[in-house]
């Protein structure tokens, strides 16, 4: 019913950013690499001489442990709570990568900022941060959701990092893998496959079935050529997420405009309107 084009980017690689070098004591003396390792050696190398004095002009706090997270989070990915561990690694791993505001080496850094917090080593966190440049006005580290969030952390400068809350902390609902329950959630995801197939053989025949046929431009993060989806304006995400998974051989999370798409939503319903372009995260399953 639909096809899967492979078509070459044209779009320009974008040119590094250049960011002139604060004379301020807290400040980092280059920008921090993307590379986890990397950049882990350099916190490291500078917390030791980092300043804890901040300027009066960005407002900072001690650092504060985390706050507990009762449960695990609604509309964030296609599996509903409680999460699994290994499911919390995965969305965890989406989260940073997905990142398309701030800085990256700004993110990179608080991804391992995350990982002290986990540790519930508040005062290494805060080293860190220090050594990054970035600081946090109310001491709460991740931001809360809601009407009045609060929280979140600043570069040097002033872009917030909204950093969730499951991000840094482990749902207290988190659920512990076992092979029954692996098994089970493939099944699952088998079984909604067949489903939407079935929806999709029903509607043979009868184009009002699926509504209008769209084309699709997914842009890989592998750097791989774009792919071209044809799908039904009425057919949910989730049938461009298999096809590309189909093609790619890889798990696959679709983002518009830097967010993630529901898979039992249609494009329509997601904001996305032809001819614009949707991101496609690969990650091994």
């Amino acid at each position: 019913m639909g096809c899967c084009n492979s078509t070459p980017t044209s779009t320009p690689q974008p040119a590094a950013l250049s960011h002139p070098t604060s004379t301020h004591p807290s400040s980092t003396s280059a920008a921090l690499p993307t590379d986890p390792t990397i950049t882990a050696t350099l916190l490291a190398s500078r917390a030791a001489g980092a300043s804890n004095n901040t300027s009066s002009t960005r407002p900072n706090a001690a650092l504060r442990a985390p706050s507990p997270v009762s449960r695990s989070p609604k509309n964030v990915s296609n599996r509903p709570p409680p999460w699994t561990r290994s499911h919390l690694a995965r969305e965890r791993e989406v989260f940073f990568e997905t990142r398309v505001t701030g800085r990256p080496e700004v993110w990179s850094a608080l991804r391992l900022i995350c990982e002290e917090l986990r540790r519930g080593d508040v005062a290494q966190a805060q080293a860190m941060m220090s050594a990054a440049g970035v600081t946090c006005p109310s001491g709460r580290f991740a931001r809360s959701r809601g009407r009045n969030p609060r929280g979140g952390v600043y570069d040097e400068r002033g872009a917030l990092y909204d950093v969730h809350e499951w991000v840094v902390v482990d749902p207290g609902d988190l659920v512990e893998d076992t092979t029954e329950m692996a098994g089970e959630g493939k099944n699952l995801e088998d079984e909604d496959e067949e489903e939407e197939d079935g929806r999709e053989e029903k509607g043979k025949g009868r184009a009002e079935s699926v509504g209008e046929e769209v084309l699709v431009r997914v842009r890989l993060s592998d750097g791989s050529p774009d792919l071209e989806v044809l799908v039904g304006e009425k057919q949910t995400a989730g049938v461009i997420v298999r096809r590309v998974r189909e093609k790619m051989g890889r798990g696959v999370r679709l983002l518009y405009l830097g967010k993630p798409v529901e898979e039992n939503k249609t494009l329509g319903e997601c904001g996305w309107r032809s001819g614009q372009m949707l991101n496609a995260f690969l990650f091994n399953e």
